[in-house]
């Protein structure tokens, strides 16, 4: 599902050599670095998330200001490795993990407050009054 969602070829920055004429305009990227399994990184900002971490921050970077159509790029800290694509951080903002019997899936994210939880996913829809 994340490579559909993504569904253009990677974008180049200024240090990954030189624009060729008929490229697009380079765009800024947001480089994001993976601590562990449960942090992330951007500048001072740190996002914690027991479940994943990437995809808290996209939607902590949108919260805080940063344009939806922004490339991000998230690089472990350890061994600077790319983890995904660069992508545009409302695809990232737009996910979520689930696991199943069949393994761990992305899913479309639903925000806790639609469901009137403050604070708290939910995977039920409330009851019908």
């Amino acid at each position: 599902m994340l490579d559909a969602a993504l569904g253009y070829p990677g974008t180049a920055d200024a240090t990954e050599g030189p624009a060729r004429l008929d490229a697009p305009p380079l765009r800024a990227i947001l480089k994001v670095e993976i601590l562990d399994e449960h942090r992330t990184r951007f500048g001072e900002l740190v996002v914690t998330s027991r479940k994943n971490p990437i995809l808290s921050m996209a939607r902590k970077l949108i919260q805080v200001g940063h344009d939806p159509e922004t490339l991000v790029r998230f690089r472990w800290a350890s061994t600077g490795t790319k983890s995904f694509k660069d992508a545009p951080l409302r695809v990232f903002a737009g996910l979520t993990v689930e696991e199943d019997n069949r393994g761990i899936r992305f899913r479309r994210h639903r925000p806790a407050r639609l469901w009137g939880v403050a604070g708290q996913e939910s995977r039920e829809a409330p009851a019908s009054t």
